[in-house]
Formats: structure tokens, sequence, C-alpha cells
């Protein structure tokens, strides 16, 4: 499927499409929706660096720049090339609503209950080559995740 082409709203579809889905796997499937209000003000409480490109910011869609979008998706397919679906995006707590308010949990993906090491510090061998993936010319860092580029640069 190309993407050449696509409008904004195209690409806020998706990326509220990919994002919801996350979170409802991180939720056990209690919820869709990311609080996108609380995770811009902790994200690093809400997702781990490595997950996003370099001085990456998550916001709503309507309020992220087309680019900025494309260039999450990008480097979200950088991981997925490298390490597989399990570590390619992944929220690392949730905002569960309660009586007395609202509390963050440590995320819960399905997979961790079937051995899946969710841990995005866990890349087993940072070189990818060597297990017989190739690297499409993403160049990876000591952790072997994807290089991030500069604040404002294009991603390759």
């Amino acid at each position: 499927m190309s993407t050449r082409g696509w409008k904004k709203d195209h690409w806020e579809t998706l990326f509220m499409d990919y994002m919801g889905f996350h979170y409802k796997l991180a939720t056990g499937g209690k919820s869709s929706h990311p609080p996108y209000s609380n995770i811009q003000q902790q994200q690093m409480t809400f997702i781990e660096n490595q997950y996003l490109p370099r001085n990456m910011k998550i916001a709503q869609a309507r309020n992220l720049k087309q680019d900025q979008i494309v260039m999450i998706f990008e480097y979200i397919g950088q991981c997925q090339e490298m390490h597989g679906p399990v570590q390619a995006f992944r929220f690392k707590s949730i905002l569960k609503r309660t009586d007395k308010g609202k509390e963050i949990l440590a995320a819960r993906y399905p997979d961790a209950d079937a051995g899946a090491n969710p841990d995005p510090k866990h890349h087993g061998n940072a070189d990818a080559k060597s297990e017989g993936q190739q690297n499409h010319g993403t160049t990876a860092n000591p952790r072997g995740r994807p290089t991030r580029g500069k604040k404002g640069a294009r991603a390759p």
C-alpha cells in the first residue's frame, strides 16, 4: 500500500487507530482511548523514549503536523523490521479511572503472560544482520534501536 499522496486526515486516522489499538492491548482490552493530555504532561511515564523518534512529543493527531506523524510511523517501521512487532511500540503505563480519581498503572500486554519479553531494553543481539535479519539501511545504536535524527530533521 502506497502512502504517497496521503492527506493529513489519512495520517491522523492511521495514527488514532494505531495508538488506540496499542492502548487497548496495554489496558487488557478495557480502553482504546489513550489519555493524550496526561501523556503530553508526563510522556516518559506512559511511553519509553526508545519507542519514539528523538524529541518527539505525542499529542492528539489533530495537534501533530503531518511530517511528525509520518516520522513516528517511519521510526516504528524501522523498529519493527529490526526487532519484530512486539518490540516496535509499547505503552509503558496506562491511566485507570477510579472512584477516587485517576491512577497510573503499568501496562499489561497479553503477551507478557505468554513469556514474551515486553522490556523495551531487551533486544537480544543489537546486530540484527547477525541473526539473519536485514537492516535495510537503518543505523542501530548500542541498544539496537534505529538511530534517531536531530530535532526537526526528517527520518531517512
